[in-house]
């Protein structure tokens, strides 16, 4: 860490007074406690048409520092669009933002505590603008929480997927989960009572939906778009634990290109 402290405008002033009575370099390092290179650096940078003036030295000496200090990242229009997109509408974390990003090699790079100190200065409390989609997946709503309905949607939800195992929890809803073993060809496996852990992706999964359903929220009147919509998000929302790629991709083993779309789209 550097001990160098820049001149102060009382410094300068000084340096001015001794200079003008013809003090030499090393004699007013000595009268200002200064190192005499500070003094001739000071001197050889900030002369105007061969004078020295510490009110414009002092000028001088801010702007090369305003030059010099870095811009924030969030100032950036493409990244500030892009982590606005992805924190606001598909609910990223600043963590996912920045991992994937680098994860992807894109020209966009940014930091997941960047992205925190953007949201603690309020950089993104704006309205977050809803965008529909649709995509075929693994989230169904039924009519009613009975093994009958429950049986049906697994099959008709999971059919024409690649399965190799089943593991639900332990509610009477999947009492008749030897049909949709029949069905599928796939085994169920149910976790011990009261072991949550033993089905942790699952439980994971419960949290992140109830982002858009709180728990005790009643989705009777919830369109199939709107789960559509939320099952896409949570398929296509990288995750850390699988190297911030996202359940789609480590499920059909295809790489998206979530970053480098946005990219380019904001560059045309």
């Amino acid at each position: 860490m550097s001990l160098y402290n820049h001149l102060t405008i009382n410094e300068r002033e000084k340096i001015l007074f001794f200079y003008a009575k013809g003090y030499s370099i090393s004699k007013i390092a000595k009268e200002i406690n200064r190192n005499k290179s500070t003094i001739s650096r000071e001197l050889r940078r900030n002369k105007i048409n061969n004078e020295y003036s510490p009110s414009n030295a002092q000028n001088l000496y801010i702007n090369r520092r305003q030059k010099c200090k870095p811009k924030e990242k969030l100032s950036n229009p493409s990244i500030f669009e892009y982590v606005k997109t992805k924190f606001l509408e598909e609910q990223w974390s600043p963590e996912q933002i920045a991992g994937r990003l680098k994860l992807e090699k894109t020209n966009l790079s940014i930091s997941y505590p960047t992205i925190y100190r953007g949201i603690y200065k309020g950089l993104f409390d704006t309205k977050a603008e809803k965008k529909s989609r649709g995509n075929k997946g693994a989230i169904r709503k039924v009519n009613r929480k009975n093994s009958h309905f429950v049986t049906a949607a697994l099959i008709e939800t999971l059919k024409d997927l690649p399965l190799k195992t089943i593991t639900p929890d332990r509610g009477k809803e999947f009492s008749k989960h030897s049909e949709v073993t029949k069905e599928l060809g796939v085994e169920f496996y149910f976790p011990l009572p009261h072991h949550p852990w033993q089905r942790g992706t699952n439980e994971n999964t419960n949290g992140l939906i109830r982002e858009y359903f709180p728990k005790g929220f009643d989705i009777t009147n919830v369109p199939h778009e709107l789960v559509q919509l939320v099952e896409y998000k949570l398929n296509t929302r990288p995750r850390k634990c699988l190297g911030f790629k996202t359940p789609f991709e480590i499920f059909y083993d295809k790489l998206l290109h979530l970053a480098w779309q946005f990219a380019y789209i904001k560059r045309e």
